[in-house]
């Protein structure tokens, strides 16, 4: 009981922001690439069923968002309904150009943050230099959109895809597929409040995600997945306690001293939910780094600093990896006891980036220029980091 207590005073940090449970449904505008290049992924012959087939895309984004306003971007801005009927459509494709700026210029007019707005389309360009600065333009936007109390969402799949002949922008034959597919992605500008259901959405719509700012998984929602459990040398007691704000405080301890580790990594449970499921992905996606300090578990441990942990000695230690994960080691039930924050912090930069920038503009599916979206979130991320998910854990 003394250790209960002990972990409960000392499991204070600054408060982290969470994802809301409940979601302010914001109107929702939705922007279409409408160039010819779009006409591939609308080949009669790929089934509706797949997930990620265009269709299924389009009629996930109308049913789950339901758009007050829609238009679509190609020589020139221009409205459309919002219906499977219009943007599923192959004749909708017919554009000769993609000035996806039209859209963010309209986007941008929206200072106040009044709605939410999404940008679907295959990132492609004619040209290095036009595609370089699209994305320039909107990773200015987005760092604007989230500064004013926004959240930015990057949402990408591989699509099935036909490669349209003679257009020069869009995705070619790669020649080794016997189906090819092309990289598809949303942009999302989310309005304050809207951040939950966007996210929920564009999980269930596409493969993969990235937002920011990434907000940290509610407390009750982060669990600790242990490997080779049960284990007769150190044992983990994933539900020991919570620390005043619901975050779980975890209890690992041995009969004995050991220096074979146990293995573990931190995930969210709960993906029932539209903050469940918006946590999982978004974490999946974003690359994170692990960051550990400690205190004794002591009563006069309070007034001090936490700190960083340092080489192998240490009860918890990182382990690097994609995601980043822990290991335990127990010095033995007579050995002094420490407690450990564990925090996860996101470092500004897709999990999934390297499956779709292109590092050569005559890349056949990769898209060329989209690093460059990416890289005011690493600098904001190295300038203020913030936890996306936090546990304390008692070791001895």
């Amino acid at each position: 009981m003394k250790d209960l207590g002990l972990a409960g005073c000392l499991a204070t940090s600054e408060p982290i922001p969470v994802w809301p449970r409940e979601s302010a449904s914001r109107p929702v505008v939705l922007y279409l690439d409408r160039s010819g290049s779009m006409r591939g992924f609308l080949d009669p012959s790929y089934p509706t069923r797949e997930s990620t087939d265009y269709r299924s895309v389009i009629d996930g984004l109308v049913v789950g968002l339901a758009p007050r306003e829609a238009y679509g971007f190609g020589k020139a801005l221009s409205t459309a309904s919002a219906t499977l009927g219009v943007l599923g459509n192959r004749g909708f494709y017919s554009d000769n150009d993609t000035r996806l700026e039209d859209a963010l210029a309209l986007i941008a007019r929206d200072s106040a943050h009044t709605m939410s707005h999404v940008v679907v389309g295959d990132g492609r360009r004619g040209s290095p230099d036009v595609a370089n600065g699209q994305f320039i333009r909107m990773r200015d936007l987005a760092a604007r959109w989230a500064e004013g109390g926004g959240m930015f969402i990057a949402a990408a799949s591989l699509a099935p895809f036909k490669a349209i002949k003679d257009d020069p922008a869009g995705c070619r034959d790669p020649g080794a597929e016997a189906r090819p597919t092309c990289p598809l992605y949303a942009f999302a500008f989310v309005a304050p409040g809207d951040e939950t259901r966007l996210a929920a959405v564009l999980a269930r719509v596409f493969q993969h995600l990235f937002t920011w700012p990434l907000p940290a998984a509610p407390p009750a929602d982060l669990a600790l997945v242990v490997e080779q459990q049960p284990r007769q040398d150190i044992t983990v007691e994933r539900r020991w306690a919570q620390a005043g704000d619901g975050t779980p405080i975890v209890r690992v301890r041995g009969p004995a001293a050991t220096n074979r580790p146990l293995g573990a990594q931190l995930a969210v449970r709960d993906t029932s939910t539209p903050a469940g499921r918006a946590a999982a992905a978004a974490m999946r996606g974003q690359q994170l780094r692990l960051g550990i300090v400690s205190r004794t578990l002591a009563a006069d441990a309070e007034g001090r600093e936490w700190t960083p942990v340092q080489g192998r000695g240490a009860h918890v230690r990182p382990v690097d990896g994609r995601p980043p994960g822990l290991e335990f080691i127990t010095r033995g039930k007579d050995a002094p006891r420490y407690i450990y924050r564990v925090e996860l912090t996101p470092v500004g930069s897709p999990t999934w980036l390297e499956e779709f920038d292109a590092a050569d503009a005559r890349d056949a599916v990769r898209t060329f220029g989209l690093g460059k979206l990416f890289d005011g979130f690493r600098e904001r991320a190295l300038d203020r980091p913030h936890p996306a998910g936090r546990i304390y854990i008692v070791a001895q």
